[in-house]
């Protein structure tokens, strides 16, 4: 073969994978995820655990076979939404009011310390009141979606500490959406009455009607779509059912994720059975979820933080981590469970996620904080992230 041959294959293969990068990178991932999640189990740990260290190692920061294109981050967004919608789904609602009290001490106090923690580190390592500010709201966030996958692993998500946990994440939301409006008005000088009255509305409206359009058309909404002579048509009922409340949770300022959650109790009380629990299943970790626990580690990108940031960023990580931990632990101690699931609560309100990611973009957006403290939110989002799933098992094993 001569020169000009062996380069024209050269050539012809490179342009092959450059046309077909985005389904490449779906290929590496699936196959990763799935990889490494096999090995953390066989070593004893949580499968998201593996996961995300999957992402973290195919991704920029270590391999660079795969980046955070619009399609992987599509894919993860789904994939979040239908983990939370099963996680509704999966979820006693009775059993859930039931926990309310523990679920609300830990909701208030996992919001109080972590926000005045992070408010008294921003000031001291030298920065504004408004930064100051944003450091706190941005480490009362909580994603729970972590938590409920672990949880499910271990077949907790049903227990005292699952509830507690799954009702201090709403209420977690709620009140650092509340809080999140108060700064950004003082910062924008707007701060009026009328703002948090309109914060509150929203908050009020969308779980109102969400609530009512569940409970009085869903069960019409299935006895109709379960008649269609087309294939799996309650399955994709419930996905559309799912990003229309995420989507709507979305508008009126929550997390997306918040609405998903609804949209699986709302779903389930419509008497729909265990059969779709395992179709949504097949369809959910075999292809989407797997792209949202595989997007958390492609956001770790290392050799970013200037060596001036790193005690900072070092502080930052263990504030978030106690602070979380301390508070929520506390919280449902107080509001009546007993040692071993407090500290699984703890546990499992420390991971920031996407919540903590989508906030601190927001503040970045909007001039509330530079670029380089962006990044080191963003590296503390994703190590509490990767930290929680083994303390919630060691917990559990404790």
């Amino acid at each position: 073969m001569d020169w000009i041959g062996f380069y024209n294959i050269i050539v012809s293969v490179g342009n092959f994978f450059n046309k077909n990068q985005s389904i490449i990178d779906v290929i590496i991932v699936l196959a990763a995820i799935k990889a490494f999640g096999h090995i953390s189990k066989v070593l004893g740990q949580p499968s998201v655990l593996g996961k995300i260290l999957a992402g973290i190692i195919i991704g920029p920061s270590f391999l660079g076979l795969v980046t955070q294109g619009p399609l992987i981050k599509g894919l993860a967004e789904i994939g979040v939404i239908l983990l939370m919608f099963l996680a509704g789904f999966e979820t006693n609602t009775n059993r859930l009011l039931r926990s309310l009290r523990p679920a609300t001490y830990s909701a208030l106090l996992g919001v109080m310390i972590p926000l005045v923690a992070g408010f008294t580190a921003g000031l001291f390592f030298g920065y504004g009141r408004g930064e100051s500010a944003f450091i706190g709201i941005v480490l009362v966030a909580t994603s729970v979606s972590i938590s409920v996958q672990v949880l499910r692993e271990f077949g907790r998500l049903q227990s005292k500490e699952g509830f507690t946990i799954l009702g201090a994440a709403v209420l977690d939301d709620i009140v650092g959406l509340i809080i999140l409006s108060v700064v950004m008005g003082v910062s924008i000088g707007g701060l009026s009455t009328l703002h948090i009255g309109t914060v509150l509305l929203k908050v009020i409206v969308f779980f109102g009607t969400a609530i009512f359009i569940g409970k009085y058309f869903f069960p019409l909404l299935f006895s109709i779509t379960a008649k269609m002579q087309v294939s799996v048509p309650v399955v994709t009922t419930c996905i559309i059912v799912a990003l229309i409340y995420a989507v709507a949770a979305q508008y009126m300022g929550l997390a997306g994720i918040i609405g998903a959650y609804l949209a699986g109790l709302m779903v389930r009380s419509a008497n729909q059975g265990g059969t779709l629990l395992n179709s949504l299943e097949t369809v959910g970790y075999s292809f989407f979820i797997p792209f949202f626990f595989a997007g958390i580690g492609l956001e770790v990108t290392l050799g970013c933080i200037s060596t001036e940031m790193m005690s900072f960023t070092a502080a930052i990580i263990l504030i978030a981590v106690v602070s979380k931990f301390s508070g929520c632990a506390l919280g449902a101690l107080v509001g009546g469970l007993q040692w071993r699931p407090s500290l699984i609560v703890g546990a499992g309100m420390i991971a920031r996620g996407e919540v903590a990611l989508i906030i601190a973009k927001f503040g970045n957006d909007m001039g509330l904080i530079g670029g380089e403290l962006f990044t080191v939110m963003v590296i503390m989002a994703i190590i509490t992230t990767v930290l929680s799933p083994p303390l919630i098992r060691l917990f559990i094993r404790y």
